[in-house]
């Protein structure tokens, strides 16, 4: 869809006989889009597509790319020295197939050839600030900051008149593309950014949100994993472009000039659940006729993979995520990755997480209700002016990962930040669903003669660690300090203002306030502190203590059952490992008894996921009441082998360098790693191709020489896979400062 902008310059009507030169036509030559001066001063210089350059095959002219908002220069060159008694000049600006005034998507605007300064309207201006040698005019262009955002043509139409006042008009279709994107640095454009609105650092966090092309999400055990955002990637704006649209129906409109609705179309078209997104969701241990989610490692191979193909498969949560950061930040709008853990999955609607205890002791969800033992999203910083004046301005979160429909498509968000802390889950949009995310109560229920009783509240498991990666602007380095937002989304847990929150919450879902007296705790631990790692052994401590009121009576335990299980990170999946039953043993008021569990590489070698994470749950059942109460906990094992990146010469090199590493895996493990695969994301330096690798024998170190090559300055990134049958995915990160 195209935008009209005609840029008119009015002249005088007398006649000048005396020049005959103007009957000739008066036309245009060529046009300058300066697009590397204009990417300067726009903090677009990292586009790729700002320079020729053959991509794919076939020769592509560079593109303007700027942000809304501030002033960008062009250079028009005709045919003859303009002279501005006797010719007209009419620019226009087009985006899209059928540009309209009502859509936004068309404006006239008469051009000051005296070079007067912009007025603070906010609408279109243009003046002409030189007239250059060699028939040339150097135009100014301010967009305004709430314009159509999207990729424009260029045409320009010359008029002249001769003696008789006859006009003569032509026409010039520019071949070059104009983008015009969301800016943070124009204090009117809604997505504009303050130079550190938490208070967390002394650089300016637009360089991080906005700028870096690099990054991590965090995953199970808190693990930074590396990736590569790319967003100024070869065709990755054109590719985000086309997906926001998508949700639009393919029509451009006032819309894409507007975040809120640019943020939600995002959180739908990066799924394919609607509307043919890009990204298929599977949780499962097979991905037939697909990638892996772990496997990814940058959204540029998604992204092009969707062009080429159509939806992608497959992704899980840090996907969607990551490729979310990619399309938000390519179109200029502030945007990171967020992980929670611990994190709940209301179906119902009640801001609460139900769970039935069975008579045989199995805990299993009462109303589809789960709790992920991590899940990822996203925060986009704008304005709301659809809502209160200023106060829920700032970060919004959105979702792009299938979880629940909203309006009848899967999407999520933009949610106000500031309204999930304060419990006000009646805000828009799917502030109650996030809400619940990070600080739903979980609820125990068990069956009775009325139906259901209401055994135990879990008030402070939901919402713990919620992370981002610092906004240094800088790469990703393996298992670097992560940023914790926790108290961003909610009050301290157990204060006043938390509980306040919550209280509001449920009562708005109509969800029933009661409070249960708990007869003994559960409390669930590791025996050693340190971590354990894939392929040790994990011992587990249970201790349950007698906490009811009644002092002098001891208390029969009939039975306690306490259930280790593999798990994918969803909570969905489990595979009992060991179980572990005790009946009718006693506890005087106030003692705690304590019981071990061991499980062993050979116990769950054969049934280890993904995030090799363990769900440890235990009910214990009081032999005169007949209560059960519950307890769980999730340890997640933490894999050491990473692939380290030894780069020989040193961490900085020269542009065109060649540069060698020696890549190094430890196996772990008494068994051999299988299957193993090795690929490589890259920035500012060539390609790898994948390959096949030998299998690495037990206990051993794998090494291997690999050499690429610099292309361009500035902070280059290696992201290295190794894939195995055996072991979760192994990855190395390393940077390198690239000079010229």
């Amino acid at each position: 869809m195209h935008v009209h902008y005609y840029f008119l310059i009015f002249k005088h009507e007398e006649d000048n006989a005396e020049d005959e030169e103007v009957s000739r036509e008066f036309h245009v030559e060529s046009i300058d889009l300066k697009t590397i001066k204009n990417a300067s001063d726009h903090h677009t210089i990292d586009y790729k597509c700002i320079k020729e350059r053959t991509f794919e095959g076939k020769d592509e002219p560079a593109a303007l790319v700027v942000r809304r908002g501030h002033v960008f220069s062009i250079n028009i060159t005709f045919d003859r020295e303009y002279e501005a008694k006797i010719h007209d000049l009419q620019l226009r600006f087009t985006l899209g197939v059928d540009p309209s005034v009502l859509r936004g998507t068309e404006a006239t605007i008469l051009m000051d050839e005296e070079g007067k300064k912009f007025d603070n309207s906010g609408k279109w201006q243009a003046r002409v600030t030189n007239k250059m040698p060699a028939k040339t005019l150097e135009i100014e262009v301010l967009t305004p900051p709430s314009c159509v955002v999207g990729d424009w043509d260029l045409h320009v139409y010359t008029i002249s008149k001769d003696k008789r006042g006859e006009t003569k008009k032509l026409h010039y279709k520019h071949d070059q593309d104009i983008f015009i994107l969301f800016n943070a640095w124009c204090k009117e454009d809604p997505v504009y950014f303050p130079e550190d609105p938490d208070h967390l650092s002394d650089i300016k966090p637009v360089s991080e949100y906005v700028l870096n092309p690099s990054g991590c999400v965090y995953t199970g055990y808190q693990r930074a994993k590396p990736w590569r955002f790319a967003q100024f990637d070869e065709d990755i704006l054109q590719i985000s472009l086309r997906l926001i649209r998508k949700y639009f129906g393919g029509v451009v409109n006032q819309d894409m000039g507007n975040p809120i609705k640019v943020v939600r179309a995002i959180s739908s078209v990066l799924n394919g659940n609607d509307n043919d997104g890009a990204i298929i969701g599977r949780w499962a241990k097979d991905y037939p006729g697909g990638t892996r989610p772990t496997v990814w490692k940058g959204s540029t191979s998604i992204l092009r993979q969707f062009r080429d193909k159509g939806p992608v498969k497959y992704g899980q949560c840090w996907v969607f995520s990551a490729v979310a950061v990619t399309v938000a930040r390519a179109v200029g709008i502030p945007c990171r990755s967020v992980t929670n853990y611990s994190s709940a999955h209301d179906a119902d609607k009640t801001n609460a997480i139900e769970k039935l205890i069975g008579d045989d002791d199995e805990i299993t969800s009462l109303r589809n209700d789960s709790i992920w033992n991590f899940h990822v999203w996203n925060e986009a910083w704008m304005t709301r002016p659809d809502l209160i004046k200023d106060k829920f301005n700032g970060w919004q979160i959105f979702d792009a990962t299938p979880q629940e429909t909203s309006e009848g498509l899967f999407q999520c968000g933009p949610a106000p930040l500031r309204a999930v802390r304060e419990g006000l889950t009646y805000m828009p949009m799917d502030t109650g669903f996030v809400f619940a995310e990070v600080n739903a109560d979980i609820i125990y229920y068990k069956h009775s003669l009325n139906g259901y009783k209401k055994i135990k509240t879990e008030k402070n498991h939901v919402g713990e660690y919620i992370s981002t990666k610092p906004p240094d602007g800088k790469p990703i380095e393996y298992y670097r300090s992560r940023l914790d937002i926790t108290d961003l989304y909610k009050h301290k847990e157990g204060s006043l203002e938390e509980r306040t929150a919550v209280t509001r919450a449920m009562r708005h879902a109509g969800t029933e306030l009661i409070e249960v007296d708990q007869e003994v705790t559960i409390t669930i631990g590791k025996k050693k502190k340190d971590e354990v790692l894939v392929g040790e052994d994990l011992d587990v401590v249970i201790v349950v203590k007698n906490t009811k009121d009644d002092k002098e009576k001891r208390m029969k335990i009939s039975h306690m059952r306490c259930k280790i299980s593999s798990m994918d990170y969803t909570g969905a999946t489990t595979i009992p490992v060991k179980i572990l039953d005790k009946w009718d043993f006693f506890l005087n008021p106030d003692e705690e008894q304590k019981f071990e569990m061991k499980i062993t590489w050979d116990d769950y070698k054969d049934k280890l996921m993904e995030e090799s994470e363990f769900q440890v749950s235990t009910v214990v059942t009081v032999a005169k009441s007949r209560n059960s109460f519950p307890e769980f906990r999730i340890f997640s094992l933490r894999n050491d082998s990473i692939v380290e990146i030894h780069v020989k010469g040193g961490k900085t090199c020269k542009v065109g360098d060649i540069v060698k590493m020696k890549l190094t895996v430890k196996n772990p493990l008494p068994l051999k790693l299988t299957g193993c695969f090795l690929s490589f994301d890259t920035e500012k330096f060539d390609d790898y191709k994948e390959e096949k690798q030998n299998d690495i024998q037990p206990m051993s170190t794998w090494t291997k020489d690999i050499e690429l090559k610099a292309l361009r300055p500035g902070m280059g990134q290696i992201l290295a896979t190794l894939e195995t049958e055996e072991l979760p995915v192994i990855y190395g990160n390393e940077v390198i400062e690239i000079v010229e």
